[in-house]
């Protein structure tokens, strides 16, 4: 599963760029700034999060311990929701 987002990502780099080169700008991915350490601090806590909830359907018991011990025993909802916050923040702050 990590292999498969990891490759998505990779991918939406890859087309991002494409799309940048032939119009030199990004207007639709607004939101989606893979070069800005702003957008990564606050992707991240949400991947935690979504990890974390996921933890009951895949099993991995020992991931959510460690994610959940990381961040301080917070519910995924509010990492989850904090991260959303994060990156529409992100996002208003590109001129």
């Amino acid at each position: 599963m990590i292999i498969k987002f990891l490759i998505f990502v990779a991918f939406m780099l890859v087309i991002g760029q494409m799309y940048k080169r032939k119009t030199g700008h990004l207007p639709a991915w607004k939101y989606f700034q893979p070069y800005s350490l702003t957008y990564w601090v606050a992707l991240v806590p949400g991947i935690a999060g979504i990890l974390i909830s996921g933890e009951p359907l895949t099993g991995w018991s020992e991931l959510g311990l460690a994610l959940s011990t990381a961040t301080g025993g917070i519910d995924p909802q509010v990492l989850i929701a904090g991260s959303a916050g994060g990156i529409g923040l992100t996002g208003k702050m590109v001129k």
